[in-house]
């Protein structure tokens, strides 16, 4: 369980002056979510906040991949940083084949069971990034190898390609690495699933 801590008041502002003296932590230690009610006889607001410590959700991660490791019956070691408003969790273990799955797809389900333990406890929706043996980074060193040959390809023949469809991720990904190229622009088209990115090549920009 990760300790919850509530306050109520008036306003924001002071919900937070509150949590900070009660928890005796700044506020940028806290993960902090706010309700306003009001009250239909008094006509008055009031706000409710609740807060749980960054430290105790740091703990409470590598306790649940601890758990994890038990009842998998895998040797797993893991790293788990705080990176601004995000948790990176890298497991590295001999059984890292297992973890990954094929084509990412145990990893994938791996880092949702995560969030949604963090979810069900907090009730907040707190970020986690996980990597198994830099698994993720060699993909998406690769990824990002394969995108710089086709911006290669653009420049040199001057015509647009279109990409494949691709998820948020590797589509933030391309247009990040055509950002550095003044005579190109990237454009995203097509809905969900199907939606994908085309490298335009731009005259006398």
């Amino acid at each position: 369980m990760i300790e919850k801590y509530e306050v109520e008041s008036k306003t924001k502002e002071d919900a937070i002056l509150k949590l900070v003296s009660f928890t005796e932590l700044p506020a940028e230690d806290l993960f902090i979510s706010f309700e306003e009610t009001e009250s239909k006889i008094l006509k008055s607001k009031k706000v409710i906040a609740k807060a749980y410590r960054k430290v105790d959700i740091l703990r409470y991660l590598r306790e649940t991949i601890q758990d994890f490791a038990k009842y998998a019956n895998l040797d797993i070691k893991s790293e788990v940083n705080l990176r601004e408003d995000y948790y990176n969790v890298l497991l590295f273990s001999e059984q890292a084949h297992v973890l990954i799955g094929k084509e990412g797809k145990n990893l994938t389900a791996l880092q949702m069971f995560l969030k949604h333990a963090l979810n069900n406890q907090t009730g907040m929706n707190i970020k986690v990034s996980l990597d198994i043996s830099n698994y993720k980074a060699k993909k998406q060193k690769y990824f990002e190898f394969e995108i710089k040959k086709i911006i290669k390809q653009v420049l040199n023949t001057r015509e647009d390609v279109v990409l494949d469809p691709m998820n948020s991720y590797e589509r933030r990904i391309i247009h990040n690495l055509v950002s550095d190229y003044p005579n190109l622009s990237s454009l995203s088209n097509g809905e969900g699933k199907e939606r994908k990115v085309t490298i335009k090549y731009i005259e006398n920009k």
